[in-house]
């Protein structure tokens, strides 16, 4: 119910506002090993553990959505702080958006 209302209130305010060109943000990562290499269970019966204590490479991407158009595409492999956010924010997203000109 939140998510409708959510999204019903962004409709009425981009149709309030005019607003036609809109860039979407999202940022993922993979974390790599996630799954052991052997396991014992009795049969039908699912496995679920983790590795305690060991730290695994985690590779992140950060991009914009801009009409159809990808911009600002970046991949990394340290935390994304709000430092990061808003200097990739800054220097990446604001000038593909701004060199652009026109959305995909």
């Amino acid at each position: 119910m939140k998510r409708y209302l959510y999204i019903l209130l962004l409709i009425i305010f981009v149709i309030a506002l005019n607003v036609t060109n809109i860039i979407f943000v999202d940022e993922s990562g993979i974390n790599a090993y996630y799954q052991r290499e052997y396991a014992r269970a009795k049969r039908g019966m699912r496995v679920q553990d983790t590795k305690r204590g060991k730290r695994y490479r985690r590779t992140n991407m950060i991009a914009g959505l801009w009409g159809k158009k990808h911009i600002a595409v970046q991949c990394y492999e340290h935390a994304t702080t709000s430092a990061f956010f808003e200097d990739w924010f800054e220097f990446e997203l604001f000038n593909s958006a701004e060199l652009s000109g026109n959305h995909g």
